[in-house]
């Protein structure tokens, strides 16, 4: 019964062996390699706080995986992540609206127009951006969220749309009306 009490003992400290060679063999390659690496990601960032959060997570990846520590393999995990970073930039990009275009509210849910009357409120606010390029059912996903307050999901039902692509058409609403708002102080 003591054996089998002991062995995780020894596993515990064999473990933490490694762990501490594996720590000081990342330290010698940081010490070796940092300067070249931060040198190289400066070049593909050209922003030096993009550039250590990108060595920060290579240097952790070194320690938690059992990486290969040269120069030109450290390169490659380094450009691995930049290309990791720009792509999730590029999915999702943060739009920071200054103004949104008021879109008349009703005071009450009960206070709604009839159709027909909704229908010419809804035409008449799309008539003030007559160079919006949205499909029918994008202007209306905006109309939903901003006339009547609907959330993301619950326009997504209401149009049968997933919704990360009700998501995109609203940001990309977004940014247009952005555009074409300021377009029209400038005329």
């Amino acid at each position: 019964m003591n054996d089998m009490l002991e062995k995780p003992k020894s596993l515990d400290q064999a473990s933490d062996a490694e762990s501490e060679k594996r720590a000081q063999l990342v330290m010698e390659a940081f010490e070796l390699h940092h300067s070249n690496l931060y040198a190289y990601v400066l070049r593909l960032t050209r922003n030096p706080a993009d550039t250590d959060d990108i060595l920060q997570d290579l240097w952790c990846l070194a320690l938690r995986k059992r990486m290969v520590l040269r120069l030109p393999i450290l390169m490659r995990r380094a450009y691995f992540l930049f290309v990791d970073r720009y792509r999730a930039s590029k999915r999702r990009p943060e739009v920071f609206v200054d103004e949104v275009p008021e879109i008349a509210q009703p005071l009450s849910r009960q206070m709604t127009f009839s159709a027909e009357g909704e229908e010419k409120l809804k035409q008449e606010f799309w008539s003030n951006f007559p160079n919006i390029r949205l499909s029918d059912e994008q202007k209306n996903a905006v109309w939903m969220t901003a006339r009547y307050g609907f959330t993301l999901a619950q326009v997504s039902q209401l149009m049968g749309v997933p919704d990360s692509t009700l998501a995109d058409w609203l940001s990309l609403a977004r940014r247009r009306l952005l555009e074409e708002m300021n377009n029209q102080e400038n005329l």
